[in-house]
């Protein structure tokens, strides 16, 4: 298995693939019809899982070398599968969603937040870590679970309308639904992250400069509301 691999992502259309590495070549081993994917994991050639948009779980079948659809109980976006073993693996997505895996079924797990989670890690099973949107952090004891937020990237559209405004849910519509789905777009995200906290300083010095980067986005944003 050392010098094999997989991968998961969006074909050409929108619709989800997975790829096969066999230590030469890689190659096509499901596309066509099914959602977009996110992630994949695997404890062994026997349990590999792969997940993604509207609560998609598949599994590879070694058997029938094929995927199957797996029920997650779930419609929201998983956007992150990990684990420990065959017997214990972490699937989170959207608006807090988590997933664990006993070998026989995926069953949901209190997160006690409403946040995106985009990565799931651990040391131990008492010692588990989910990171999130706006600098979430969850860690589990495997006991209960605790929430702590880390410091955030400055963002310059929170400092020109404010943390809870339309504009700033529109603005991170754009990038979580538009931006991220390519790598132009996820070059951009890069690049705005990069240089936010250049760009909140001078903006926090100069309110009409504020002024005038705001008369922009709001041109912006008012012709993608109209469609134009």
């Amino acid at each position: 298995m050392s010098d094999e691999g997989g991968a998961s992502g969006t074909g050409g259309t929108g619709s989800g693939v997975i790829i096969h590495y066999d230590g030469r070549d890689w190659s096509i081993e499901a596309g066509g019809a099914i959602p977009r994917l996110k992630s994949i994991w695997g404890a062994g050639q026997d349990t590999i899982f792969a997940v993604g948009d509207a609560g998609t779980i598949m599994k590879y079948n070694r058997s029938e070398d094929a995927w199957d659809m797996v029920g997650s109980g779930t419609g929201e976006t998983l956007r992150c599968v990990w684990g420990f073993s065959d017997t214990n693996m972490l699937a989170a997505g959207d608006y807090g969603t988590i997933l664990h895996y006993d070998g026989a079924s995926w069953e949901p797990v209190d997160s006690g937040v409403t946040s995106r989670i985009f990565g799931v890690w651990g040391s131990s099973p008492d010692n588990i870590f989910a990171a999130g949107d706006a600098g979430m952090v969850l860690r589990s004891d495997g006991q209960t679970v605790t929430t702590t937020t880390t410091t955030s990237i400055p963002c310059p559209a929170e400092l020109i309308y404010g943390e809870v405004s339309d504009e700033v849910v529109m603005l991170r519509y754009i990038r979580d639904a538009l931006l991220r789905e390519s790598p132009q777009g996820q070059e951009v995200i890069r690049l705005y992250y990069l240089w936010s906290p250049v760009v909140v300083q001078i903006l926090e010095n100069d309110p009409h400069l504020r002024q005038e980067v705001r008369l922009v986005v709001d041109a912006l944003l008012a012709s993608l509301r109209s469609g134009h």
